[in-house]
């Protein structure tokens, strides 16, 4: 078996044991799941950024490095080498300053804006004075990003009032544009409007900052025609997309037009994701001034399964779910209408969404969405279930879905939201490690919808206990789901090893072996019996056990056959070899070493043997001539 990821729909990500050129390190944390190891490997790769770092003198270049790390995907790493670089406050404060703005911005951009948040009102008394400054104003900015528009507001005035008289005509400029975002995130376009002709009247502002903010506060006190008039020549991303939408609405030009530019913007290779996004959004209202349905659906979806990319302050460009659903009300409705199909007659519909695919994929969604919302009891349900593996399969995504179901006011409740999909997004949510929606939408799932299987029901529940922090739980209502079923079958073992493989990534190893013995006592085929071995071996690996690691993958790769040739057993051999060199039993490593490469032709494999070889070479025998311990399959 594949180490496998369960969905309710079925689908498996297939994870088989590798060969790998290791040194015998702790093995728990790298399998624990697809992320994980796509985060390790972009460690080991961005890695190779910082060598040599320590022996630079010139702080900027290694403020530059580590930002670079950061933006390749490893911020955890480039965080960590700078708690390792940074220097004290106390000794050096302006240069203590530079790598900690950095640090702010690292966080930032890593989405732990609460971390940088708390660590900006924690200053250190030796913090220069336009730092302190800078941290006041960059807090101000992380709660708008938040949407936390009082808080961004009374840190800003207090720089004002406070800090006012120490500050350059930049800061205060920056800090007065703060307090106009912030009435403008907060709802309140009035006063956004009043503060910014005070600012008008105090500054000639002609930066970029200052335009977008203007144009986002006229477009939303609904004077377009006066955007228009202030527009600079030529403007690129968010500014160009807010020009478009600004002719839109003041009528300067002619939607298909804007519709063409915007969609040419959105689909070009150079665009943002955050940027394609707003030139959606102007493709949606274009196409909606001039009633194309189908394109402002597509349209709508496409700003949908950006949400996470936009902001919270970005209060111009953002959808919710009853834009979605109204979309694919629209598109669905006028196209039924020329085919005289009635609501109520619920067959006809899903034939006709099924008809739709796979070329029209957002009809077929639009169709589902009128019987998920206008349909008999069960074939509402049964089309929210299609709506959602069509989201889930056909690229929107189900950020699609999270905005319609949980963002909606058709669904203003979880309680309202129907239990098929609160199962799915559970499921969806531990993917994203958001145990917090996990939990929340488990509490309002009391038992298995209609068509769940209670055995399916009561992993996944188990799975959002061991994740969300009440382990004990969990693992009993693991060791009760054993115990009530005794015959799980291929793949409610598949399902169960799911949870397993979600304690290991959590590094609950003993956990695991408990289980995974559990799983081995029952009559399993020989393949099954192998696999348990193996993940009983990585376990024993994880906790510090190379003996006991290295006895069990002998057994998972010699239980058939008892010599362990096939490619599961030569991988199992490989394994174990690697163990009993950790373990200091060097001569038994190199025996396996040498047998394997004398059964494999694969060159990159025979290559990798041979450097471990090497390296063996160059090792003392150390403890070989000591027995291995008894109870190696523990």
């Amino acid at each position: 078996m594949s180490r496998a990821r369960w969905t309710p729909s079925g689908r498996r990500s297939a994870r088989t044991p590798v060969w790998s050129d290791r040194t015998g390190s702790n093995a728990g944390g790298r399998r624990a799941s697809a992320r994980r190891q796509l985060a390790y490997a972009c460690l080991l790769i961005t890695g190779l950024l910082v060598q040599g770092l320590h022996a630079e003198d010139e702080p900027r270049y290694r403020l530059g490095a580590l930002r670079e790390m950061a933006a390749a995907g490893a911020p955890g790493l480039a965080l960590a080498r700078l708690d390792e670089a940074q220097p004290a406050a106390a000794e050096v404060p302006d240069i203590w300053a530079r790598w900690e703005r950095s640090r702010i911005d690292i966080l930032a951009g890593a989405g732990a804006p609460r971390d940088a948040i708390d660590r900006l009102s924690d200053l250190p008394g030796a913090a220069p004075e336009p730092f302190r400054r800078w941290a006041l104003a960059r807090r101000s900015a992380l709660h708008l990003d938040l949407g936390e528009a009082e808080q961004s507001r009374a840190l800003a005035r207090e720089l004002i009032w406070s800090a006012g008289a120490g500050a350059t005509a930049d800061e205060l400029r920056a800090w007065r544009r703060l307090v106009v975002r912030s009435y403008l995130v907060g709802g309140q376009v009035r006063d956004a409007v009043a503060a910014l002709r005070r600012f008008d009247q105090d500054y000639d502002d002609d930066s970029t900052a200052w335009t977008i903010l203007r144009t986002r506060v006229l477009l939303r006190s609904e004077r377009a025609e006066e955007a228009v008039d202030r527009l600079p020549e030529g403007p690129e991303d968010e500014l160009d997309a807010l020009g478009l939408l600004a002719h839109l609405r003041a009528e300067t030009m002619e939607p298909v037009a804007i519709s063409e530019r915007a969609r040419e913007a959105a689909t070009a290779e150079r665009t943002e994701l955050i940027d394609a996004a707003r030139y959606w959004y102007v493709v949606a209202e274009a196409a909606a001034q001039r009633s194309a349905h189908g394109l402002r659906a597509l349209a709508i979806e496409r700003v949908a399964a950006a949400d996470g990319a936009l902001p919270r302050s970005d209060t111009v460009f953002r959808v919710g779910g009853d834009a979605l659903w109204g979309a694919w009300l629209d598109r669905a409705l006028g196209w039924g209408n020329e085919r005289q199909l009635l609501v109520g007659d619920d067959e006809d519909w899903f034939q006709a969404a099924a008809d739709s695919l796979p070329e029209y994929p957002v009809r077929a969604r639009s169709l589902l969405a009128v019987v998920a919302l206008r349909g008999s009891g069960d074939a509402s349900t049964a089309a929210h279930r299609r709506l959602l593996d069509l989201l889930a399969d056909d690229g929107p995504g189900l950020v699609v879905a999270r905005q319609a179901y949980l963002h909606s006011n058709r669904f203003p409740s979880l309680e309202r939201v129907p239990e098929i999909v609160r199962y799915r997004l559970v499921d969806d949510a531990l993917a994203r490690d958001d145990l917090e929606l996990a939990t929340r939408l488990m509490e309002k799932l009391p038992e298995a919808p209609a068509d769940v299987s209670a055995y399916a029901w009561r992993l996944l529940r188990a799975r959002v206990l061991v994740l969300g922090g009440r382990r004990d739980a969990g693992i009993e209502a693991l060791h009760a789901v054993l115990d009530d079923y005794p015959d799980l079958g291929e793949g409610g073992i598949d399902r169960f090893l799911q949870v397993i493989f979600d304690l290991q990534g959590a590094q609950a190893h003993e956990i695991a072996l408990d289980l995974l013995q559990r799983l081995g006592e029952r009559e399993l085929p020989g393949q099954r019996r192998r696999e348990m071995l193996y993940w009983r071996a990585e376990s024993q690996d994880a906790l510090g056990n190379p003996r006991r690691a290295a006895g069990l993958y002998l057994r998972s790769a010699t239980l058939l056959d008892g010599r362990g040739v096939d490619p599961w057993g030569q991988t199992a051999r490989y394994q174990a070899a690697g163990m009993l060199a950790e373990a200091g039993l060097v001569s038994d490593a190199r025996r396996i070493y040498t047998q394997l490469l004398r059964t494999t032709s694969d060159s990159d494999r025979r290559s990798t043997l041979r450097q471990r070889l090497q390296k063996l070479g160059l090792r003392e025998p150390g403890s070989d001539d000591l027995p291995l311990p008894g109870g190696l399959d523990d």
